[in-house]
């Protein structure tokens, strides 16, 4: 099954690191990309596959994980959900982005890919 993408946030993240030394999305860019709404699965694979495949600093991908942390808390944060303490919750976003890392590496691997197109 092949991955479908919104090219208008590809073609957004190629311009935000054209001319840019190492051609890296700074944690500005990221803060820039993180404002864009999200709310379909190709969206949502478009922002993976940033991440996953174009140069990020090391603080764009902080502030990535970051936001992924707010996300996720957010969720065990509803209404429906069984209060939890502050713990149970850190671990489950530790865990949850230690798989992240873990996927992130991965693809990295396989695609040998490093910078955006």
């Amino acid at each position: 099954m092949t991955q479908e993408y919104d090219k208008s946030i590809l073609k957004w993240a190629d311009s935000l690191i054209e001319g840019q030394p190492e051609g890296r999305i700074s944690e500005h860019e990221m803060e820039e990309l993180l404002k864009l709404e999200y709310n379909t699965s190709v969206q949502i694979n478009s922002l993976l596959y940033i991440v996953n495949t174009y140069k990020l600093t090391e603080s764009a991908r902080k502030k990535f994980l970051e936001s992924l942390r707010v996300v996720i808390a957010g969720e065990y944060a509803a209404p429906h959900s069984p209060r939890r303490s502050r713990e149970e919750i850190n671990d489950d976003l530790n865990t949850e982005i230690e798989k992240l890392n873990i996927e992130i590496a991965y693809l990295k691997k396989e695609s040998g890919h490093v910078g955006g197109q």
